[in-house]
């Protein structure tokens, strides 16, 4: 799944010609003394706005992902819920793939290699199944985990037909299954939109749910100067971040960066 910018402050942003509006409109509506307060909170939003880049530039350089840094503001659960229980499911989520060619290309290379034939699987946001109909064929057992009830319901209508396939709506850190349950994990277009701390959750249940020896190919973003698709559709995790927390919990990792942003391979050591 992907997304938009979310979560980004519209004061900063906004076009010369509409703030010009908005206030015209505020003098008019609410006085003089009105428009001069609200043009002093734009300017303090703009102002915020500003400082939260610089805040959100340090912690990834410094690799800072606590509850109370500014980038576990952005991109939350609740943003993913709001966004993909909204979003048109119609065009089965390939409006984000790059070419048949490319996406054939991460199946054969990053898929069939990492995703065993027979296992129990999982996928952590299927979106509306777009690679989940090539993990199906693979899976003794599908797990498709989503926070979005509106993304299960599509992948429910799609994949009607099968009986290896287990919908769990999750909360957006958790993955609800047993100890070492798990063959393989998959996600892809999906990390990229979700902030570091909550990545940081994510990739310890991973670790907890994998098997011995077995893989999870994870995208995400990469380094925040090589962010390749226009700024503020990314979330604020970098591969540096990944490789600290596939470390914390214990797997090893190998990163890619030529499919699209990086791609982690982990593993249990």
């Amino acid at each position: 799944m992907a997304t938009n910018s979310v979560t980004e402050s519209t004061s900063g942003s906004q076009a010369p010609s509409k703030v010009l509006t908005r206030m015209r409109q505020a003098v008019t509506r609410g006085g003089v003394a009105y428009a001069a307060t609200y043009a002093t909170r734009l300017a303090l939003e703009r102002l915020i706005d500003r400082l939260d880049l610089r805040l959100i530039s340090t912690e990834q350089r410094r690799r800072i992902v606590e509850p109370w840094a500014i980038s576990s503001r952005r991109y939350t659960v609740a943003d993913q819920k709001n966004i993909y229980n909204e979003w048109d499911w119609s065009h089965g989520g390939e409006e984000w793939t790059l070419s048949p060619e490319w996406k054939q290309r991460i199946i054969d290379e990053l898929m069939l290699p990492h995703m065993p034939q027979g296992g129990q699987l999982l996928e952590i946001g299927p979106g509306a199944g777009r690679w989940s109909e090539f993990l199906q064929t693979r899976a003794s057992h599908l797990y498709l985990l989503d926070v979005a009830e509106q993304s299960l319901a599509a992948c429910r209508r799609r994949f009607a037909d099968k009986s290896n396939i287990e919908y769990v709506l999750g909360n957006g850190t958790r993955i609800p299954l047993p100890d070492q349950a798990l063959d393989g994990v998959w996600s892809f277009d999906v990390f990229v939109h979700i902030n570091p701390v909550n990545t940081r959750a994510y990739v310890h249940e991973i670790a907890r749910v994998l098997k011995p020896r077995a893989f999870a190919v994870i995208h995400h973003p990469g380094p925040p100067e090589a962010r390749v698709i226009r700024p503020g559709s990314r979330s604020d995790v970098t591969d540096a971040m990944i490789r600290d927390f596939a470390g914390e919990a214990g797997l090893t990792i190998r990163q890619f960066s030529d499919y699209r942003d990086v791609v982690s391979v982990l593993q249990h050591s």
